[in-house]
């Protein structure tokens, strides 16, 4: 299965290489930061390879999982307004968190038995495994 982590110090080049400290936005300003990917376990249980991702202040509508040609997808899309009157003062603030996260599943899972499900912020994907194939003995009979 393919991996790809966010690495948040790539972010920091900005203010060391004199190259790009005028001419880049600092990645902290909202319009160049990387988007937030979820940190995930995945193990193989002898029948069933299992992946474990944080999905924490995610809906279950705002996750979808895909599979199409033997890669597993896992996106999700958050959405958020706030809004505050207090004090004769008037705010409103938005925020909007996207992920995408693909994992190639190769030929041993079934992938018409595949399950997910969220507890407590994790969202645990079952991916059985093919039962392995044994070889067919054929008896030889004598004349």
């Amino acid at each position: 299965m393919k991996l790809t982590t966010y690495n948040p110090i790539a972010d920091l080049d900005c203010f060391f290489n004199p190259d790009n400290f005028l001419t880049q936005q600092f990645p902290f300003s909202g319009s160049t930061a990387q988007p937030q990917e979820p940190r995930v376990n995945i193990r193989d249980e002898g029948d069933e390879f299992l992946i474990e991702a944080s999905v924490a202040g995610y809906d279950n509508d705002e996750i979808q999982l895909e599979v199409k040609e033997n890669t597993l997808t896992l996106a999700g899309d958050k959405k958020e307004t706030k809004e505050t009157n207090k004090n004769g003062y008037h705010m409103r603030e938005f925020s909007c968190a996207k992920f995408k996260r693909h994992f190639n599943l190769g030929e041993e899972v079934e992938q018409d038995n595949i399950s997910a499900k969220v507890e407590k912020g994790i969202l645990t994907v079952h991916l059985p495994k093919k039962e392995k194939v044994q070889p067919k003995k054929i008896p030889i009979t004598l004349n």
